[in-house]
């Protein structure tokens, strides 16, 4: 397990200019094919902040085949609420709003290799 504390800048809020976060990083499974992690965020010195945190869940895998060039990145996400307030509705669109520009950002920075592709899976409709 690892402990991370950074600061994020938060950007259109006139009361809040940066987040004070503690990620703690749990390993949960380790093989040479496979990584499974577990993330929680808990935000500090931001207004309702106490109400909820974030989980993570990563899930990386690999072809066994030494050959292959191909992995499985799975990224999810969820709020997990300590008590109710009034402000579910917005902290919850926040989360996901800035969820989507974090995974685009991770996209943009990491997978513009030259010899990687990204093919987002989505689900099928029901």
């Amino acid at each position: 397990m690892r402990t991370l504390n950074v600061s994020f800048q938060v950007k259109g809020n006139m009361f809040v200019k940066e987040a004070p976060t503690m990620k703690h990083m749990k390993i949960i499974e380790h093989t040479p094919t496979k990584l499974l992690m577990r993330i929680c965020n808990k935000t500090s010195d931001v207004p309702y902040c106490d109400t909820f945190a974030v989980e993570e869940e990563w899930y990386l895998a690999s072809s066994p085949n030494p050959n292959s060039k191909s992995a499985v990145l799975r990224i999810a996400m969820i709020p997990v609420w300590y008590k109710s307030t009034m402000m579910k509705s917005m902290i919850l669109g926040n989360i996901k709003k800035e969820a989507a520009a974090a995974w685009e950002a991770w996209k943009t920075d990491f997978l513009t290799h030259p010899n990687a592709t990204f093919v987002q899976k989505k689900k099928k409709a029901a």
